[in-house]
């Protein structure tokens, strides 16, 4: 793998509540390299929303970043002062969002909202050299021409979700997180959004966060999976292999309650709730719900480690093995 261009270390955010710290982030460690596209996945809750949040320093209260480190390019982002973050938004990381409406100002065409973000980072030319960038931009994602004089209300979902990805796109920076960018769209939509995001990607070279709980569209898209269960990151690994041979008993869980399209079988749903992430289990967070606990299981958290060649795994199981 080439150099990372995005490294979090021990990641903690926590929401602060009269009844105690909720633990939506506890934790978790990962790199991002050049040109890659690591995808994080899990049930809502998870923790994988707050992770791309924390990565563009959009935390609000009571949400707040308790420790850990955020490098991108070897700046830590958690250092910077807000006008410094600002400035590094857009330019240097970006952000595809969940729900694409909210994203634009309804009241604004989209070339105006382009054409304030560009000059907002010291992009200047002239109002028809700017207007000729958006339009550049707006067809590098496959929306005609025209759409830079439309209000947001006039697009349909498939369309804003585009204009957001032009948007992220917009001063080439090196790493883009897309918040779950397919949530509120169809199938038919979804896959067109998802290789129009790809194929920009791969324009501009930059590396992709995908954040989202459909197993099945990131093993179409991504290079790397990241599981997340109750604010830790449980296994990672290249998308084929964790596939093939998914380690963590969760990960199990979710390939297995995807529907197979090339045979019969009954679909089977992961047992009991997700955890409460003010008082989560201990031990092992996932040992209530877990078909292979063990009767260390509550008692001992364990840690991420290696198994086999390029997987990695937050599991009892693999300690045992390693031992």
């Amino acid at each position: 793998m080439s150099e990372a261009v995005l490294s979090v270390r021990d990641l903690k955010v926590y929401y602060h509540t009269r009844a105690g710290p909720v633990r939506a982030v506890d934790g978790i460690s990962f790199e991002l390299a050049q040109g890659e596209k690591l995808g994080l996945v899990g049930e809502s809750g998870s923790g994988k929303t707050t992770t791309a949040l924390a990565i563009m320093r959009m935390i609000k209260p009571p949400g707040r970043i308790e420790q850990g480190q955020i490098l991108l390019g070897g700046v830590d982002l958690l250092t910077l002062s807000s006008e410094e973050m600002r400035r590094m938004r857009a330019a240097e990381v970006s952000l595809v969002p969940q729900a694409a409406m909210n994203a634009l100002n309804p009241v604004r065409r989209v070339a105006d909202q382009f054409i304030h973000g560009l000059r907002d980072h010291g992009v200047n030319g002239s109002h028809a050299d700017m207007q000729e960038r958006v339009r550049e931009l707006l067809q590098s994602v496959g929306l005609p021409a025209g759409v830079a004089e439309r209000f947001p209300h006039e697009l349909s979902g498939g369309m804003k979700q585009r204009v957001t990805i032009a948007m992220a796109i917009s001063l080439t920076p090196k790493v883009i997180v897309a918040d779950e960018p397919t949530s509120a769209l169809d199938v038919v939509v979804q896959r067109q959004v998802m290789e129009t995001l790809i194929d920009v990607q791969e324009q501009i070279g930059s590396a992709v966060l995908l954040v989202g709980h459909d197993m099945g569209l990131m093993a179409q898209f991504v290079d790397r999976i990241g599981v997340m269960y109750a604010g830790t990151l449980v296994e990672i690994g290249p998308v084929e292999e964790t596939f093939e041979n998914p380690l963590h008993p969760y990960t199990r869980l979710l390939i297995s309650s995807l529907p197979d399209t090339k045979g019969k079988k009954r679909l089977s749903g992961i047992p009991g709730l997700p955890p409460s992430l003010l008082n989560p289990p201990s031990g092992c967070t996932f040992h209530p719900r877990c078909p292979s606990v063990m009767d260390h299981c509550p008692a001992e958290v364990p840690v991420l480690q290696k198994a086999g060649v390029n997987q990695m795994v937050s599991c009892h199981l693999y300690s045992e093995t390693s031992a």
